[in-house]
């Protein structure tokens, strides 16, 4: 699940960002926006873990179905190396 930031229209994972699911506010700003601390080690482990879980449900499908799998996966490894360098860009890393 995602939320988007009302200022800068990017969007970031609730999970990565600390955000409670239950309780998402109607304004969100991102850390950019608004300063403050985020715990990027925990946002990259998060997802590192999402996609372990991914990789590891690939080898219970057929064949079509792994091609298909892998090329969605590779897509959004891409996502994580796009967030990673962003991440570094912004000074972050």
């Amino acid at each position: 699940m995602c939320v988007c930031v009302c200022c800068c229209s990017v969007w970031q994972h609730v999970d990565c960002m600390g955000v409670d699911k239950s309780n998402i506010p109607e304004s969100y700003l991102c850390e950019l926006c608004k300063p403050r601390p985020v715990d990027l080690r925990r946002a990259i482990r998060l997802q590192i873990q999402k996609k372990e879980r991914e990789l590891s449900e690939l080898y219970t499908q057929t064949f079509d179905d792994t091609l298909q799998a892998c090329h969605m996966m590779m897509q959004r490894l891409a996502d994580i190396e796009c967030f990673i360098v962003c991440l570094i860009l912004s000074g972050y890393m």
